[in-house]
């Protein structure tokens, strides 16, 4: 039962540590529930600066349509040849 260590007295340091943190703790409560409370202001705040929104951007009154011709799938082909991947042997054969 010969414990040479100081774990009793480390345990001691460490409880009136908390002690004294609880016991100052529990003065400034009772210290601050004493002091009578600031009365309200008669007046109520009026904010010094605009009421600030994030509303979106309202929408054009005319916004742009895009019209196709009946049967056409997208715009007019244009007379430049195909790209073509360059250093490959089958250059001409194979366009990106």
């Amino acid at each position: 039962m010969a414990n040479n260590s100081k774990s009793l007295a480390l345990y001691l340091r460490y409880e009136t540590t908390f002690r004294r943190s609880y016991d100052r703790a529990l003065n400034n409560l009772l210290r601050r529930r004493s002091k009578p409370k600031e009365s309200a202001p008669s007046e109520p705040h009026e904010p010094q600066e605009p009421n600030l929104r994030n509303d979106p951007k309202p929408l054009p009154t005319e916004s742009p349509i895009l019209v196709f011709p009946i049967g056409a799938s997208g715009p007019a082909p244009t007379s430049q040849p195909p790209v073509t991947a360059k250093g490959h042997p089958n250059a001409d054969a194979r366009p990106l």
